[in-house]
């Protein structure tokens, strides 16, 4: 992914958004709108912000987040156990020595 692109994405993703709050309608098409606009803006600045972090995550990590998160749509009742499960392998992987 290319950093300044995610941004940039953000920026007017919550730009949208806010201007669509503060000078929009107030209609129900145009409140789903403001709310999606936001909230996928917020997720990107997330991301953006997280992104050089990213670019270590061990190979495993990426499928492993992408399966938890498909479980969780679908059955969200085991939020506690996927949280759980997350902070055993947070605590049990193997940690890399220095010297």
């Amino acid at each position: 992914m290319h950093r300044p692109t995610v941004g940039i994405l953000s920026l007017v993703l919550l730009s949208v958004g806010g201007v669509l709050y503060f000078f929009g309608p107030s209609s129900e098409r145009y409140q789903e709108w403001i709310g999606g606009s936001i909230r996928v803006g917020a997720v990107l600045g997330a991301l953006w912000l997280a992104l050089p972090q990213l670019r270590r995550l061990p190979g495993w990590m990426v499928p492993a987040i992408f399966v938890m998160g498909l479980v969780l749509a679908l059955r969200p009742k085991l939020f506690l156990d996927a949280f759980v499960l997350a902070l055993i392998i947070a605590f049990v992987r193997p940690r890399t020595r220095t010297t």
